[in-house]
């Protein structure tokens, strides 16, 4: 039987997931700047792996489920081949063991699933900042 939850329904609003989102990125993008500035590369490629696998597991899943627009779909598209080209270039570059790719995709997914749960819990702090900055703008 279909599911009629709408999606993203778990999410409090459009706003907080924004800010999850704009976090998250930050956190990639230091991430990414730790890894060139330590020669270590390890978690950096966990976090691509995990974040080009978001893109199939949760935009064009939904998308496919739900049958309409789905936030970050375009992005996915856009981002996807360019993704993948990069992890196919750095596995060769690397000289990673399988090992080391499977602990690597491992500890990246998992940080991003801690991260995750940490921003979901937040979501009330989010919707007070939102509220407090919105009424001092009146």
């Amino acid at each position: 039987m279909y599911n009629e939850k709408k999606p993203y329904a778990d999410f409090r609003s459009p706003d907080e997931f924004s800010i999850g989102v704009e976090i998250l990125f930050v956190i990639l993008s230091i991430t990414s700047l730790f890894s060139i500035l330590l020669n270590n590369y390890y978690i950096w490629y966990g976090l691509l792996f995990t974040v080009t696998a978001h893109f199939i597991t949760l935009h064009f899943k939904s998308c496919l489920y739900f049958k309409h627009y789905v936030p970050g779909i375009v992005t996915s598209i856009l981002f996807l081949p360019i993704n993948i080209y990069i992890i196919c270039i750095s596995t060769i570059l690397l000289k990673f063991t399988v090992i080391e790719i499977i602990l690597s995709c491992a500890c990246g997914a998992a940080f991003i699933f801690v991260i995750f749960g940490i921003l979901k819990k937040s979501e009330k702090y989010f919707e007070n900042f939102l509220i407090k900055y919105s009424n001092s703008q009146k």
